[in-house]
């Protein structure tokens, strides 16, 4: 009976004469009756044996004789933590750790290196960024729908609705730049967050550009004003029509940092 590393050896190879529209198929001959899912991830931990031979030849020879699970933990825990991944397979090698105790200190290691999704950065930041918002019309705002790709509106991160009395329903667009942690990186992507608000003025009666800390909101009203796009008498011509519009463009800052997320 063939080991897990043979017949992941086994279907490397065969993956590599394999014809477009092929693979399933290859996959499926190899594993012989076996889940073809099991087999694709015997041959991810065997690339990434592969690649530990050459870039921790001692690590390599340590665990060599590991079991599949084993190494498919480490292989996880390795693609975002090597060093931690590294020790604790020393002492799993060692008889330090059981494969369960293994897991948990993984899991533990994951815990702490895992950073927010977006749609929770933007659900921690909406009551602050609604606030803000409802400041600058001098109304109560509700609640903020948050962007996803199951809604179909143009990419921003919130879209309020704007009810005055005395008119029609508005649409304020919401788009918050980061975050970073380096200011420099607000001023490099300045330019081109706000020609996005721009755009998105002719979609949307209002857009707000929004900034966490470290940002300084004076840098990108500057930038508007000596452009004269916003905060200025001067109009904006559509090439589509013969109709004027100010694009209503608003820039905030946060007082405080927003958790640094995955985009």
């Amino acid at each position: 009976m063939k080991g897990w590393k043979e017949r992941a050896r086994l279907a490397m190879r065969a993956l590599r004469h394999a014809k477009h529209g092929q693979r399933e198929t290859t996959l499926a001959s190899v594993a012989n009756g076996r889940n073809v899912n099991t087999l694709r991830r015997e041959v991810k931990a065997l690339v990434f044996l592969d690649g530990l031979r050459k870039s921790n030849p001692d690590l390599s020879r340590r665990i060599t004789d590991l079991p599949f699970d084993a190494i498919e933990v480490l292989a996880r825990w390795h693609a975002f933590d090597p060093g931690g991944a590294a020790n604790a397979a020393y002492k799993l090698a060692s008889g330090e750790h059981s494969l369960n105790s293994f897991k948990t200190e993984k899991q533990v290691a994951r815990s702490q290196y895992s950073k927010p999704v977006r749609k929770d950065t933007l659900c921690d930041a909406e009551p602050l960024v609604r606030k803000k918002i409802a400041k600058i019309f001098g109304v109560s705002l509700g609640p903020a729908q948050i962007s996803t790709k199951k809604l179909d509106i143009p990419p921003i991160d919130f879209l309020f609705q704007l009810n005055r009395s005395d008119g029609p329903l508005e649409t304020i667009a919401a788009l918050i730049v980061g975050p970073y942690q380096n200011p420099e990186l607000y001023l490099k992507r300045r330019p081109d967050q706000i020609l996005k608000a721009m755009g998105l003025a002719w979609i949307f009666d209002h857009v707000v550009v929004v900034l966490p800390p470290p940002a300084r909101a004076d840098e990108y009203r500057g930038w508007l004003n000596e452009n004269a796009l916003v905060e200025t008498t001067a109009k904006v011509r559509s090439p589509l029509s013969d109709r004027t519009r100010k694009p209503n463009v608003y820039v905030i800052d946060l007082p405080t940092p927003l958790p640094s997320s995955r985009i």
